[in-house]
């Protein structure tokens, strides 16, 4: 078990950010950029992270066809985030393009590729994306593409996090969607700490469960302790 809970900073503006780590003391965090924050600050946001020196998941789940991706990862790369992510739906060139980029700037950091996001359920699935097969299937069959493409692992719910492991020797899971409570907001295919522990998560992210908390450190330490000594 790899033990690291990602934050992630969904917050709409730079104050919002501040005074959310601002709470946290001098805890080193790992924390996730997603589209809202990076395409509003791009480098400002990663250099002001860095500085702290936390560690840095770029979460733009590039898709494209293989050459743009090869060239944005490249662009993104030079960042040395911890962890960036791709769609595995971009196919095996993309992945393999991806991976190129990566070992040519930063071999040090992995790529996740997401296989479906957790706001999706086999419904959706089936009749929106027309996908006659059923989730873990669909699941699995990305994830073969991703390994095949050199990416280290997949984004997926931890419902399917111990099938992955079962089908590959290699692929770390990266698991969002962790409640402690039985909201789900918009995301669909959610979990505890203690069902991401069962089903061999390596990372988890954990949004509004920290960000909305009234006490967000406190809910934190709760969570990493839950996490840490399960």
């Amino acid at each position: 078990m790899i033990n690291k809970i990602i934050i992630a900073l969904d917050f709409s503006n730079f104050y919002e950010v501040k005074k959310f780590l601002n709470k946290f003391k001098k805890e080193k965090l790992f924390v996730k950029v997603g589209m809202e924050l990076f395409y509003k600050y791009g480098n400002k946001i990663i250099r002001f992270l860095k500085k702290k020196k936390y560690n840095i998941f770029i979460d733009l789940k590039m898709h494209d066809i293989p050459n743009t991706v090869y060239k944005a990862a490249k662009n993104i790369l030079l960042y040395k985030p911890d962890i960036i992510t791709i769609h595995a739906s971009g196919g095996l060139e993309m992945i393999k393009y991806a991976s190129n980029a990566r070992n040519e700037i930063s071999p040090n950091t992995k790529i996740f590729a997401v296989t479906y996001l957790t706001s999706l359920n086999d419904e959706i699935l089936k009749n929106e994306l027309k996908i006659n097969k059923n989730f873990n299937e669909a699941v699995i069959d990305l994830s073969k593409i991703t390994e095949m493409g050199g990416a280290d692992g997949v984004v997926c719910s931890v419902w399917e996090s111990k099938l992955i492991k079962n089908t590959s020797n290699r692929l770390i899971t990266l698991t969002p969607g962790i409640r402690s409570e039985s909201s789900t907001n918009d995301q669909k295919r959610v979990a505890s700490i203690k069902e991401a522990i069962e089903n061999k998560s390596d990372y988890i992210v954990v949004g509004r469960e920290i960000t909305t908390s009234n006490e967000p450190y406190v809910k934190y330490l709760q969570l990493k302790k839950e996490w840490e000594n399960e």
